[in-house]
């Protein structure tokens, strides 16, 4: 199986303390992924039973937390690592007089990159950079499947793991609000491998 996973857009706000030259930075952030590879898999699952399941949720936008630590190497660069986590979902439902199912999809990632950004832009309180990241992605697919009819039950669960590459470019703002602070805003496009889900 191959799950594809581009991240369309990516925004986050962050307060970074500064020590000397070094950045250590907690982030959160908004990200929103096309998953047209899961939207296939949830419509192929569900067309493989005799009745019209409803999709009531399909892999919406979700929030993305991370970390982040950076060191300048010259004047207007600087070289770092992030951390950041992130999940989303979705579930087929159906439901009649005799009984109801529901088919759940629930992913979570972890990424670890080594990042890299360059000033293009200063002034007294406020600076801009273009940055790029690369690393790996690490995501867990959970699905579980609930069947009910009458007053009897059934509960199937399956886990898939995969490890792929990914890179990102963007640009950020950040503007200090004192003198070891400072707010920053990102967007950027990410882009990350397939890579094949295997069973545990």
């Amino acid at each position: 199986m191959i799950v594809r996973i581009f991240l369309a857009g990516f925004l986050s706000l962050g307060i970074t303390f500064v020590a000397s030259s070094q950045d250590i930075s907690l982030y959160s952030g908004i990200s929103h992924a096309s998953m047209k590879d899961m939207k296939l898999l949830q419509e192929f699952i569900a067309g493989q039973v005799p009745v019209s399941y409803e999709f009531t949720d399909r892999f919406p936008v979700y929030w993305l937390y991370g970390f982040s630590a950076r060191w300048r190497v010259t004047e207007k660069g600087k070289i770092g690592i992030n951390a950041h986590t992130t999940s989303t979902g979705a579930r087929s439902s159906y439901s009649d007089y005799s009984g109801k199912s529901n088919q759940d999809y629930f992913l979570r990632s972890f990424g670890l990159s080594t990042y890299y950004d360059y000033r293009i832009y200063e002034e007294e309180k406020f600076e801009a950079v273009l940055y790029s990241q690369i690393g790996i992605v690490s995501t867990r697919f959970d699905y579980e499947e609930y069947f009910q009819l009458g007053n009897q039950s059934t509960t199937e669960s399956l886990v898939f793991n995969s490890v792929g590459i990914m890179m990102e470019l963007g640009a950020a703002g950040k503007y200090f609000f004192f003198k070891k602070g400072f707010l920053e805003a990102r967007i950027g496009y990410q882009f990350t491998q397939q890579a094949p889900l295997n069973d545990e």
